[in-house]
């Protein structure tokens, strides 16, 4: 099972707040607490069908690498409109995927994915012979009912992202702009907290996943 893997991509922004409100009934104005920052970025997760659950890879938008501190056990792209390219792709099959056990040795394996066009390019179609990796694509329309991360995961993922900004906009110690705004997370934030909800992801939930990834595969 440790040969069969799933990936996603899931989009975030800097500013994490709540769908939801409680305030007094028909009130006018709601306010909800943000740092005025919508900036976003994809994080590519992966999980093996033995409960192994493989480094995220953030991209962000922007054209140069940042200089920030990246968390340990998180890998960072970057792309002048924050989009999931090729590189990226290409990035995370080399740096993360061929690691996954049995990576090393370029066990035969397949890793099933949705029908994103950097999924299917003939650079990752190459790369992925190289590795010895079949790629299942799930196709276009089908990803809510085929893709596993999709279901089972990423809910609950964005739940403790949530989670992880409310404590850091919260916090007695954050600073606020001289205009009084709260200044926006920097990209380290946004790497620990994804660090952290990833973490948090039990593995009772992997080996549900698992099943369903055995499933969508008849």
């Amino acid at each position: 099972m440790g040969q069969l893997g799933n990936m996603d991509e899931v989009p975030l922004t800097f500013d994490v707040p709540s769908n939801k409100t409680v305030d007094v009934k028909r009130a006018n104005t709601i306010m909800i607490k943000t740092s005025g920052n919508e900036k976003m970025c994809y994080t590519f997760f992966a999980c093996c069908g033995d409960e192994t659950k493989l480094p995220p890879l953030l991209i962000f938008k922007r054209k140069t690498m940042p200089k920030d501190v990246i968390p340990h056990g998180i890998y960072v792209h970057v792309h002048s409109k924050g989009w999931k390219d090729g590189e990226g792709m290409k990035l995370w099959l080399e740096k993360v995927w061929s690691k996954h056990p049995g990576g090393h040795l370029k066990k035969p394996s397949l890793l099933v994915c949705d029908h994103s066009k950097a999924h299917v390019t003939e650079s990752t179609k190459r790369l992925a012979t190289k590795l010895k990796m079949h790629l299942a694509v799930i196709p276009g329309g089908l990803t809510s009912q085929l893709q596993p991360l999709d279901i089972s995961v990423n809910k609950l993922f964005k739940k403790f992202m949530h989670e992880e900004w409310a404590k850091w906009i919260e916090a007695p110690s954050h600073h606020v702009t001289p205009g009084g705004r709260a200044k926006q997370p920097s990209i380290s934030n946004v790497c620990e907290w994804v660090k952290n909800s990833w973490q948090r992801v039990k593995s009772e939930t992997i080996l549900s996943l698992s099943k369903n990834v055995a499933l969508a595969m008849h």
